[in-house]
Protein backbone atom coordinates (compact mmCIF):
# COMPACT_ATOMS: atom_id res chain seq x y z
CA UNK A 1 0.00 0.00 0.00
CA UNK A 2 3.40 2.13 0.60
CA UNK A 3 3.88 2.09 -3.09
CA UNK A 4 0.42 3.38 -3.46
CA UNK A 5 1.45 6.65 -1.95
CA UNK A 6 4.27 7.42 -4.31
CA UNK A 7 4.63 10.97 -5.43
CA UNK A 8 6.25 10.01 -9.35
CA UNK A 9 9.57 11.78 -9.95
CA UNK A 10 12.10 10.17 -11.98
CA UNK A 11 13.91 8.90 -9.11
CA UNK A 12 10.87 6.45 -8.36
CA UNK A 13 9.61 5.67 -11.57
CA UNK A 14 11.47 2.40 -11.85
CA UNK A 15 10.13 1.18 -8.35
CA UNK A 16 6.09 2.68 -9.20
CA UNK A 17 6.35 0.49 -12.59
CA UNK A 18 7.53 -2.29 -11.08
CA UNK A 19 4.52 -2.00 -8.36
CA UNK A 20 1.84 -1.49 -10.89
CA UNK A 21 2.57 -3.95 -13.56
CA UNK A 22 1.01 -6.40 -11.98
CA UNK A 23 -1.90 -4.98 -10.92
CA UNK A 24 -2.16 -3.61 -14.74
CA UNK A 25 -2.10 -6.86 -15.77
CA UNK A 26 -4.22 -8.71 -13.22
CA UNK A 27 -7.72 -6.42 -14.04
CA UNK A 28 -8.87 -7.36 -17.63
CA UNK A 29 -11.48 -8.73 -17.30
CA UNK A 30 -12.08 -10.09 -13.59
CA UNK A 31 -13.46 -7.79 -10.47
CA UNK A 32 -11.33 -7.35 -7.83
CA UNK A 33 -12.04 -6.69 -4.33
CA UNK A 34 -10.63 -3.97 -2.03
CA UNK A 35 -8.45 -5.97 -0.67
CA UNK A 36 -6.24 -5.70 -3.30
CA UNK A 37 -5.54 -1.58 -2.63
CA UNK A 38 -6.76 0.28 -5.30
CA UNK A 39 -10.64 -0.39 -4.74
CA UNK A 40 -11.68 2.67 -3.55
CA UNK A 41 -9.97 4.56 -6.37
CA UNK A 42 -12.28 6.95 -8.52
CA UNK A 43 -11.84 10.82 -7.64
CA UNK A 44 -9.81 10.70 -4.82
CA UNK A 45 -9.11 7.76 -3.56
CA UNK A 46 -5.15 8.22 -4.73
CA UNK A 47 -5.22 11.58 -3.01
CA UNK A 48 -6.57 10.32 0.34
CA UNK A 49 -3.83 7.83 0.27
CA UNK A 50 -1.59 10.39 -0.44
CA UNK A 51 -2.47 12.52 2.59
CA UNK A 52 -2.57 9.30 5.18
CA UNK A 53 0.94 8.39 3.92
CA UNK A 54 2.19 11.90 4.92
CA UNK A 55 3.57 12.58 1.14
CA UNK A 56 2.30 15.12 -0.75
CA UNK A 57 1.34 15.29 -4.69
CA UNK A 58 -0.07 18.28 -5.04
CA UNK A 59 1.31 20.28 -8.60
CA UNK A 60 2.81 23.00 -8.71
CA UNK A 61 0.15 25.69 -10.46
CA UNK A 62 3.26 28.20 -11.64
CA UNK A 63 2.77 30.14 -9.28
CA UNK A 64 5.04 30.39 -6.15
CA UNK A 65 7.31 27.90 -6.80
CA UNK A 66 7.32 24.36 -7.38
CA UNK A 67 4.55 22.13 -5.06
CA UNK A 68 3.16 25.67 -3.92
CA UNK A 69 -0.49 27.52 -5.15
CA UNK A 70 -2.29 30.32 -3.36
CA UNK A 71 -4.72 29.04 -0.90
CA UNK A 72 -7.76 30.35 -2.60
CA UNK A 73 -6.86 27.80 -6.13
CA UNK A 74 -7.39 24.04 -6.26
CA UNK A 75 -5.92 21.79 -8.51
CA UNK A 76 -6.92 18.37 -9.68
CA UNK A 77 -6.88 16.09 -12.77
CA UNK A 78 -9.74 15.78 -15.21
CA UNK A 79 -10.71 13.85 -17.91
CA UNK A 80 -11.98 13.91 -21.47
CA UNK A 81 -13.36 10.90 -24.08
CA UNK A 82 -12.13 12.11 -27.43
CA UNK A 83 -11.43 11.38 -31.13
CA UNK A 84 -7.86 11.61 -32.86
CA UNK A 85 -8.99 15.19 -33.12
CA UNK A 86 -7.07 18.11 -31.84
CA UNK A 87 -8.29 21.17 -30.28
CA UNK A 88 -7.91 23.28 -27.17
CA UNK A 89 -9.88 22.66 -23.63
CA UNK A 90 -12.31 25.39 -24.31
CA UNK A 91 -15.98 25.24 -24.25
CA UNK A 92 -16.66 20.87 -23.96
CA UNK A 93 -17.55 19.48 -21.05
CA UNK A 94 -14.86 16.97 -18.90
CA UNK A 95 -15.64 15.04 -15.82
CA UNK A 96 -13.38 13.64 -12.45
CA UNK A 97 -12.37 10.01 -13.58
CA UNK A 98 -15.71 8.23 -12.76
CA UNK A 99 -17.90 11.06 -14.16
CA UNK A 100 -15.81 10.33 -17.72
CA UNK A 101 -16.21 6.36 -17.26
CA UNK A 102 -20.33 6.58 -17.19
CA UNK A 103 -19.93 8.59 -19.87
CA UNK A 104 -18.17 6.76 -21.87
CA UNK A 105 -20.14 3.26 -20.63
CA UNK A 106 -23.42 5.07 -21.00
CA UNK A 107 -23.49 6.96 -24.46
CA UNK A 108 -20.35 5.97 -26.32
CA UNK A 109 -19.30 2.05 -26.10
CA UNK A 110 -22.47 0.60 -26.77
CA UNK A 111 -22.07 1.06 -30.55
CA UNK A 112 -19.22 0.03 -33.02
CA UNK A 113 -17.60 1.88 -33.86
CA UNK A 114 -17.87 4.54 -30.81
CA UNK A 115 -19.68 7.19 -30.83
CA UNK A 116 -18.00 10.16 -32.47
CA UNK A 117 -14.95 8.56 -33.10
CA UNK A 118 -13.92 8.39 -29.90
CA UNK A 119 -10.61 6.70 -29.00
CA UNK A 120 -8.91 7.78 -26.31
CA UNK A 121 -9.36 9.43 -22.60
CA UNK A 122 -7.67 12.45 -22.48
CA UNK A 123 -6.18 13.83 -19.22
CA UNK A 124 -5.93 17.31 -17.77
CA UNK A 125 -4.21 19.20 -14.75
CA UNK A 126 -7.17 22.07 -14.31
CA UNK A 127 -6.93 24.72 -11.69
CA UNK A 128 -9.73 26.75 -10.59
CA UNK A 129 -11.02 28.92 -7.80
CA UNK A 130 -12.17 27.33 -4.50
CA UNK A 131 -16.13 28.18 -4.50
CA UNK A 132 -16.57 29.95 -7.61
CA UNK A 133 -18.45 27.09 -9.24
CA UNK A 134 -21.71 27.63 -11.56
CA UNK A 135 -24.23 24.99 -12.41
CA UNK A 136 -22.84 22.98 -14.70
CA UNK A 137 -24.10 23.52 -18.78
CA UNK A 138 -23.74 21.21 -21.36
CA UNK A 139 -21.50 22.08 -24.75
CA UNK A 140 -22.10 20.39 -27.75
CA UNK A 141 -19.88 20.95 -30.92
CA UNK A 142 -18.43 24.06 -29.43
CA UNK A 143 -21.77 25.66 -28.20
CA UNK A 144 -23.44 25.97 -25.05
CA UNK A 145 -26.64 24.18 -25.08
CA UNK A 146 -28.68 25.17 -22.33
CA UNK A 147 -31.44 27.68 -22.50
CA UNK A 148 -30.46 31.28 -21.49
CA UNK A 149 -26.41 30.96 -21.84
CA UNK A 150 -26.06 34.47 -22.57
CA UNK A 151 -27.93 35.59 -19.71
CA UNK A 152 -25.34 33.06 -17.34
CA UNK A 153 -22.24 34.42 -18.63
CA UNK A 154 -23.34 37.98 -18.14
CA UNK A 155 -25.13 37.20 -14.77
CA UNK A 156 -22.28 34.42 -13.28
CA UNK A 157 -19.35 35.50 -15.42
CA UNK A 158 -17.50 32.54 -17.79
CA UNK A 159 -17.17 30.19 -14.75
CA UNK A 160 -16.30 26.57 -14.42
CA UNK A 161 -20.00 24.74 -14.21
CA UNK A 162 -19.93 21.62 -11.79
CA UNK A 163 -22.60 18.55 -11.93
CA UNK A 164 -22.50 15.81 -9.89
CA UNK A 165 -22.91 12.46 -11.83
CA UNK A 166 -22.01 9.19 -9.59
CA UNK A 167 -21.16 5.93 -11.15
CA UNK A 168 -22.86 2.37 -9.75
CA UNK A 169 -23.35 4.70 -6.13
CA UNK A 170 -19.74 6.14 -6.32
CA UNK A 171 -19.23 9.96 -6.27
CA UNK A 172 -18.38 11.43 -9.91
CA UNK A 173 -18.87 14.52 -11.17
CA UNK A 174 -18.73 16.45 -14.53
CA UNK A 175 -17.65 20.04 -15.21
CA UNK A 176 -18.35 22.74 -17.97
CA UNK A 177 -15.34 24.89 -19.09
CA UNK A 178 -16.55 28.08 -21.33
CA UNK A 179 -14.16 29.60 -23.74
CA UNK A 180 -13.99 31.93 -26.18
CA UNK A 181 -17.45 32.58 -28.02
CA UNK A 182 -19.37 29.68 -25.67
CA UNK A 183 -22.05 30.87 -27.50
CA UNK A 184 -21.25 29.87 -31.17
CA UNK A 185 -20.74 26.41 -32.39
CA UNK A 186 -16.95 25.91 -33.37
CA UNK A 187 -18.25 26.87 -37.52
CA UNK A 188 -19.46 29.85 -36.96
CA UNK A 189 -16.84 31.37 -34.27
CA UNK A 190 -15.16 34.08 -35.77
CA UNK A 191 -11.47 35.15 -35.43
CA UNK A 192 -12.83 38.38 -33.76
CA UNK A 193 -15.49 37.01 -31.14
CA UNK A 194 -13.16 36.48 -28.63
CA UNK A 195 -12.69 39.83 -28.11
CA UNK A 196 -16.59 40.55 -26.89
CA UNK A 197 -17.03 36.93 -25.51
CA UNK A 198 -13.35 35.88 -24.29
CA UNK A 199 -14.57 32.86 -22.01
CA UNK A 200 -13.09 31.84 -19.46
CA UNK A 201 -9.35 30.31 -19.97
CA UNK A 202 -6.94 31.54 -18.42
CA UNK A 203 -2.95 31.86 -20.02
CA UNK A 204 -1.65 30.96 -17.10
CA UNK A 205 -2.37 29.88 -13.54
CA UNK A 206 -0.58 33.43 -12.37
CA UNK A 207 -3.67 35.24 -14.51
CA UNK A 208 -5.98 32.70 -12.60
CA UNK A 209 -4.49 33.87 -9.70
CA UNK A 210 -4.61 37.52 -9.80
CA UNK A 211 -7.83 37.53 -11.47
CA UNK A 212 -6.60 39.30 -14.88
CA UNK A 213 -9.02 39.40 -17.25
CA UNK A 214 -11.98 37.71 -15.26
CA UNK A 215 -10.64 34.12 -15.96
CA UNK A 216 -11.59 31.02 -14.25
CA UNK A 217 -9.59 28.15 -14.77
CA UNK A 218 -6.25 27.09 -16.21
CA UNK A 219 -5.91 23.65 -17.95
CA UNK A 220 -2.54 21.95 -18.45
CA UNK A 221 -2.59 18.62 -20.40
CA UNK A 222 -1.38 15.60 -18.68
CA UNK A 223 -1.11 12.53 -20.86
CA UNK A 224 -3.76 10.27 -22.78
CA UNK A 225 -4.46 6.50 -23.18
CA UNK A 226 -6.42 4.46 -25.76
CA UNK A 227 -9.29 2.73 -24.70
CA UNK A 228 -8.06 -0.19 -27.06
CA UNK A 229 -5.56 -0.19 -24.13
CA UNK A 230 -7.93 -0.40 -21.43
CA UNK A 231 -10.20 -2.94 -22.96
CA UNK A 232 -7.31 -5.39 -24.82
CA UNK A 233 -8.96 -5.11 -28.09
CA UNK A 234 -5.86 -5.00 -30.14
CA UNK A 235 -7.65 -4.42 -33.63
CA UNK A 236 -10.79 -2.19 -33.60
CA UNK A 237 -11.72 -2.11 -36.89
CA UNK A 238 -11.44 -5.81 -37.09
CA UNK A 239 -13.53 -6.15 -33.57
CA UNK A 240 -16.44 -3.99 -35.17
CA UNK A 241 -16.31 -6.40 -38.57
CA UNK A 242 -16.63 -9.04 -36.33
CA UNK A 243 -20.32 -8.23 -35.12
CA UNK A 244 -18.55 -8.07 -31.67
CA UNK A 245 -19.71 -4.97 -29.16
CA UNK A 246 -17.91 -3.81 -26.00
CA UNK A 247 -21.24 -2.93 -24.26
CA UNK A 248 -25.37 -4.41 -24.76
CA UNK A 249 -27.52 -2.93 -22.62
CA UNK A 250 -30.20 -5.97 -23.10
CA UNK A 251 -27.73 -8.23 -21.51
CA UNK A 252 -25.71 -5.91 -19.15
CA UNK A 253 -21.83 -7.31 -20.82
CA UNK A 254 -19.79 -6.93 -23.72
CA UNK A 255 -19.46 -9.44 -26.83
CA UNK A 256 -16.02 -10.06 -27.56
CA UNK A 257 -14.46 -8.50 -24.35
CA UNK A 258 -16.19 -8.38 -20.85
CA UNK A 259 -14.35 -4.79 -19.74
CA UNK A 260 -17.74 -2.71 -19.53
CA UNK A 261 -19.81 -5.87 -18.00
CA UNK A 262 -21.59 -4.68 -15.18
CA UNK A 263 -22.98 -1.04 -15.46
CA UNK A 264 -24.67 -0.61 -11.88
CA UNK A 265 -22.17 -3.18 -10.30
CA UNK A 266 -19.74 -0.68 -7.89
CA UNK A 267 -17.32 -3.68 -8.19
CA UNK A 268 -16.65 -3.18 -11.58
CA UNK A 269 -17.00 0.01 -11.99
CA UNK A 270 -14.19 1.08 -9.17
CA UNK A 271 -11.90 -1.72 -11.02
CA UNK A 272 -12.50 0.44 -14.38
CA UNK A 273 -11.25 3.37 -12.91
CA UNK A 274 -8.37 1.25 -11.27
CA UNK A 275 -7.36 0.22 -15.06
CA UNK A 276 -7.49 3.73 -16.16
CA UNK A 277 -5.32 5.05 -13.51
CA UNK A 278 -2.82 2.17 -13.45
CA UNK A 279 -2.93 2.65 -17.26
CA UNK A 280 -1.83 6.31 -17.19
CA UNK A 281 1.13 5.55 -14.39
CA UNK A 282 2.25 2.85 -16.79
CA UNK A 283 2.20 5.34 -19.62
CA UNK A 284 3.48 8.25 -17.96
CA UNK A 285 5.48 7.14 -14.56
CA UNK A 286 7.56 10.17 -14.18
CA UNK A 287 4.17 12.32 -13.71
CA UNK A 288 1.75 12.70 -10.45
CA UNK A 289 -0.10 9.95 -9.85
CA UNK A 290 -3.12 12.49 -8.58
CA UNK A 291 -2.69 15.71 -7.86
CA UNK A 292 -5.69 16.65 -5.50
CA UNK A 293 -9.09 15.48 -4.85
CA UNK A 294 -11.58 16.75 -7.51
CA UNK A 295 -13.60 20.08 -7.01
CA UNK A 296 -17.02 19.51 -5.37
CA UNK A 297 -19.64 21.35 -6.94
CA UNK A 298 -20.87 23.33 -3.33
Amino acid sequence: AAAGALLVTAGCAAALVAWARPRLASVGGTPRTAASGLGRFGGSWLWEVNAAAGSSSSASSGVGGAGQQPADLQTFYVFRAQSDSKYPLENVNVGDMRGVLWYLHNEVVSMCPRKYGITRIMRWKLTVKKGEMINFVAFDHGACTVPNCAALWQQKGYRVGCQERGYAGLSGHWYSLPGKCPNSPVAEKTPGCGADFPGGACPSAAALSSGSGGCSYFAEPAGEVAIDALTGIHNYTQFCAERNLEYNRASDSGIGTSFWDGFENAERCAMRSERVAETFVMKYPTLPVDVGPPASCT
